[in-house]
Formats: C-alpha cells, sequence, structure tokens
C-alpha cells in the first residue's frame, strides 16, 4: 500500500535535531590524513517529517585531520522497488563543516529510476537515498575509502502499540490443532523503530516442558509483517520456524488497541505442512 512517505534519517552522530521541516544532522568529525579516515556512526535512530510539508533533507557534517584536506565530494543515487539510478555528483565543499541540502524536488529531479522521476508516493518503505563521500587531499590524491549515508523511507506510527496486551487465538495451530499461544496477558515491548516483541509459550496446552521464546513483528504501513527465521521453541525433526504470512494482517497507524497478527507456522514441514496462523493482542492497559 503506498502512502504519505516520511523521511527517515539513519543517524551519523550522536546529536541529531529536526529543523523547520528538514533533516538536520551534526556528524562527529572525520580524521583526514593519508593514513588514517574514519567516520563513526553509531546506532541508527530516525526522525519523521511532517508528510504534508514541502520537505527535503539537510545536513552537515565536521572535518578535522592532519592538515591535508582540500574537499569533500559529495554524490547520491535513489533506491526503489530494487532498482537504482545512476549515481549523480551533488557538489564540491572546501570548507568545514560543510552543509548539504536539497529539497523533495531536487531529492527527486536528476536520479530517475527506470527512466522515470519518482516522487515520495511511488516510494515503499525500505527505499533510500544513498549519499556518498570522497575525501580529497591537498596533493590532488582521492582517498578510497567511501562513505555512504543513507536515507531510508518507511510510514509512522502514530500510536505507541507497547504494553500490556491479552493474547488471542483467531485460528487455532496447524501443528498442535489447540491454542497457539494459549491465553492470557504478555507485554509487548518496542525491539525497534517499527518492530514490537513479546514473550509467550507455544502450544502450552501440551505441558511439554518448554519455556517462553520471543517473538517480532514489524508494524510498516498499515501492514503487520511477522519476522523471518523465529524459533518457537519445539521441534518435531530439526525444529518448528515461524516466518512472515502470506497475506500480511492490516493494522490502524492510529489505534494500538488491537492488533492482528498472521504468520506462517511450521515454515520447513519440520512437523507437517504449513499453515497460516492469526492471534490477536488486545490492550488491557
Amino acid at each position: 500500500m503506498k502512502m504519505n512517505i516520511y523521511k527517515v534519517a539513519s543517524v551519523l552522530a550522536v546529536v541529531s535535531m529536526l529543523v523547520s521541516g528538514c533533516i538536520v544532522e551534526d556528524a562527529d568529525p572525520i580524521d583526514v590524513g593519508r593514513d588514517a579516515v574514519n567516520i563513526d556512526r553509531p546506532g541508527s535512530t530516525p526522525f519523521f517529517l511532517d508528510p504534508t510539508a514541502e520537505t527535503g533533507v539537510s545536513f552537515e557534517k565536521d572535518v578535522t585531520g592532519k592538515g591535508t584536506f582540500s574537499e569533500i565530494r559529495v554524490f547520491k543515487s535513489l533506491e526503489a522497488s530494487g532498482e537504482s539510478s545512476d549515481v549523480v555528483f551533488v557538489g564540491t565543499f572546501a570548507s568545514a563543516p560543510f552543509t548539504v541540502s536539497q529539497t523533495e524536488t531536487e531529492l527527486f529531479a536528476d536520479v530517475p529510476v527506470g527512466g522515470e522521476v519518482l516522487d515520495e508516493n511511488d516510494l515503499e518503505p525500505g527505499d533510500a537515498f544513498e549519499f556518498s563521500f570522497e575525501i580529497v587531499e591537498t596533493d590532488g590524491n582521492v582517498l578510497n575509502i567511501v562513505y555512504t549515508h543513507s536515507v531510508p523511507f518507511s510510514c509512522p506510527l502514530s500510536a505507541d502499540f507497547t504494553g500490556m496486551y491479552e493474547i488471542e487465538d483467531i485460528t487455532l495451530s496447524g501443528v498442535g490443532n489447540a491454542t497457539t499461544f494459549g491465553t492470557g496477558i504478555v507485554e509487548l515491548s518496542e525491539a525497534g523503530d517499527f518492530d514490537r516483541s513479546f514473550d509467550a509459550i507455544y502450544l502450552p496446552t501440551f505441558a511439554i516442558g518448554n519455556g517462553p521464546e520471543t517473538f517480532t513483528f514489524k508494524l510498516e504501513c498499515e501492514e503487520v509483517k511477522f519476522l523471518a527465521g523465529q524459533n518457537s521453541g519445539l521441534q518435531c525433526v530439526d525444529g518448528i520456524v515461524f516466518g512472515p504470512a502470506d497475506v500480511h494482517s492490516a493494522f490502524d497507524p492510529f489505534d494500538d488497541t488491537e492488533i492482528e497478527v498472521t504468520f506462517t507456522e511450521d515454515v520447513n514441514g519440520d512437523c507437517g505442512p504449513s499453515t497460516q496462523t492469526v492471534i490477536k493482542l488486545v490492550k488491557v492497559e
């Protein structure tokens, strides 16, 4: 489902902020020298922009080093729906810190994908602009290391989707023909910006002795996507594994009172044919 897309910035530094409808990033210094170049890139923290505003991307980089820095060349490309645009030159910056700033129109205009200039309504979660940087020394030598900064796109969550939920079966387990996770209260926790997880015992009515496992799904653009390769804690031969549904359940990003989750149970047929299993989480607080 295509919808208004919020720009999401993967943080290159500890401090990031929103300013006037565009993303502004203060990056850790680059240690510039013939033998030492480093960009510290800690984990990803997204920021969302108002989808109704004319928005672009802007970020700053601070450069320090051994005095051999001459200029930084900036390039960009767009990856959308598995295709990539050509890499295009954005500009040259001869002083530090420097700022790269482009409006939404400028972002798309020179990076057509498949011969077509796109806009935000053509993008899907996971599509991204890639900004790369070359460091040039005063003697003209171009350092071979190229650093890339990704600006991916995703949809916002307007509700929290965490807390205590009552778990219910919509369908019975395809393996045990019994309740999949039992009934009762589970805690839904944030496992990522769009990921939520809960702990539960698989097929508890059989009292096999298996303990709780952690199960995770992604809330992405009105679809609930169960993550691949999740162990159930039980096996017939090699292990019963859960994975994404053939058809994902839908959810309302503004309402976290109920979440329906569909997943593929026993993906590899460890105990028999795989099935599409559905549970519901109902918020209790």
